[in-house]
């Protein structure tokens, strides 16, 4: 038990006696002025008994008050409910009415704010923002609904009915927050709406506004739900092709420096060997954290194209926590330690959020380095995280992200990937480009210098046969 939790429970102990002591005191009197008048006549089993009765009143008395102040159903920043309470209360909801609705807001930028203004201004920005949400509600006509904080700066709402019953309150909601301010702080905020045609398991609802709210920002569009996409047949479809091993498996050529260099696309199969969506498998794999168990397939699967042929050097994205764990690098060192395949195997990765421990994380792609993998960080560009490890990691090459890598001929866009080339050249790594679709965008990556080019232009995902066949 941690420190704060002692902390919390002797105090709320100590609560309880100040408030049960005048009562306890109280009864205490009264018991012994009406023992002491009727000594005589009450029978000594009786004053047992009554004894007794007091005593297991009396803790009881204190036990619920104890519970009481440990059962919190408000957030003491916020007052909205808190999200055990608020959870609670939706699945009764949704239990009891046939249509019901949901809206995440979701303030965005809370991090920078509790960093830029400090937390009790964080603190004024998420109290006032669950206010305006109740006063906008209120102003529609929407009156006692509930709202609970989800996490951070993440409110649910409940409303009875369908998505489409609130569509233009919605709308309306998406123009206002545009430029909401609370005491001068600009407050970002994206939204989500969906409704229980969607299902009616508050987890699988859960999961997709936050999704949702990732994929979009609120003044753009909130309602990205896809309701043909039933979860629970989704998550099931997604475990069973992982245990299956069912999947295809397509190339697409990249020119550079390298006879039948190619990406690997695998893409998930479900009983009927229909493709399963790509978005939508790779949400399922990161919430049941199944991405090293994907990484495996994707591996296993490469390496049998290795043994299939003599020839082509072969790039699969591995999620960079795949890569630092144990069991991964165990597998791919047991495949590769009888042959020569690790010469023909780049590992494309990347990630959000830098990773603190970075010498051991370099540590760890050295060790698949030393194998002969080559290694390449991918959303040069787009993602910060991208340009540290570029600067602190000992890697091969580098990958523009997609939407700089189409927007190669457009001002601004041209400069910086040209200046990023520069730098990456200076530092002895490779460039690449993707997404190249025309002969400008061809040529202006030529001119760049960019060693490795991939596209449409180049040639479409297809079997390895297929590029084979057409370098021969």
């Amino acid at each position: 038990m941690l420190l704060p939790e002692i902390k919390e429970r002797e105090a709320q102990f100590k609560l309880a006696i100040r408030m049960g002591f005048p009562i306890f005191l109280l009864a205490s009197v009264l018991i012994f002025s009406l023992l002491s008048q009727y000594m005589d006549v009450i029978p000594s089993s009786f004053i047992i008994i009554v004894v007794g009765l007091f005593a297991v009143a009396v803790y009881f008395l204190f036990y619920l008050i104890y519970r009481g102040y440990d059962e919190r159903i408000t957030d003491p920043i916020t007052h909205v409910f808190t999200r055990e309470y608020g959870i609670e209360l939706f699945k009764k909801e949704i239990h009891k009415e046939s249509h019901y609705t949901f809206v995440l807001i979701s303030i965005n930028n809370l991090h920078d704010i509790n960093e830029q203004y400090g937390i009790k201004n964080g603190d004024i920005v998420l109290y006032e923002t669950a206010q305006w949400i109740g006063r906008f509600f209120e102003e529609k006509g929407v009156k006692n609904f509930p709202i609970c904080v989800l996490k951070g700066g993440d409110y649910l709402i409940g409303l009875k009915g369908t998505k489409n019953d609130y569509k233009t309150m919605m709308d309306i909601l998406c123009m206002k927050v545009e430029d909401y301010i609370v005491q001068d702080i600009e407050v970002n905020i994206t939204g989500a709406i969906i409704d229980t045609s969607f299902s009616d398991n508050m987890d699988h609802i859960i999961n997709k506004l936050i999704e949702i709210c990732t994929t979009k920002a609120c003044s753009n569009n909130m309602d990205l739900q896809d309701t043909q996409t039933d979860p629970d047949l989704l998550e099931t479809r997604v475990i069973d092709a992982l245990r299956h091993q069912r999947y295809s498996i397509l190339f697409q050529r990249i020119e550079g420096g390298e006879k039948n260099l190619c990406e690997s696309s695998i893409k998930l199969l479900d009983d009927l060997g229909k493709i399963i969506h790509y978005k939508n498998y790779m949400a399922v794999i990161s919430r049941l954290r199944l991405n090293r168990e994907f990484d495996i397939l994707q591996f296993e699967a490469l390496y049998q194209c290795l043994q299939q042929h003599d020839e082509g050097t072969f790039a699969v994205t591995i999620s960079a926590a795949s890569l630092r764990q144990q069991p991964f690098f165990h597998k791919v060192q047991t495949l590769l330690s009888h042959n020569n395949f690790a010469e023909r195997i780049i590992f494309v990765t990347s990630e959000k959020e830098y990773f603190g421990n970075i010498k051991r994380f370099n540590e760890i792609l050295q060790s698949y380095r030393r194998m002969g993998i080559r290694i390449a960080i991918d959303h040069l560009g787009a993602n910060q995280t991208t340009l540290l490890y570029m600067k602190d990691l000992d890697i091969d090459m580098v990958l523009f992200d997609n939407n700089f890598s189409k927007r190669i001929c457009k001002r601004g866009y041209k400069e910086i990937i040209e200046g990023l080339a520069l730098t990456a050249h200076a530092m002895h790594l490779k460039t690449w480009v993707k997404m190249v679709e025309d002969r400008a965008q061809y040529d202006e990556a030529k001119r760049m210098g960019i060693d490795y080019i991939q596209g449409h232009y180049i040639g479409k995902f297809e079997a390895f046969e297929t590029i084979i066949q057409r370098s021969n």
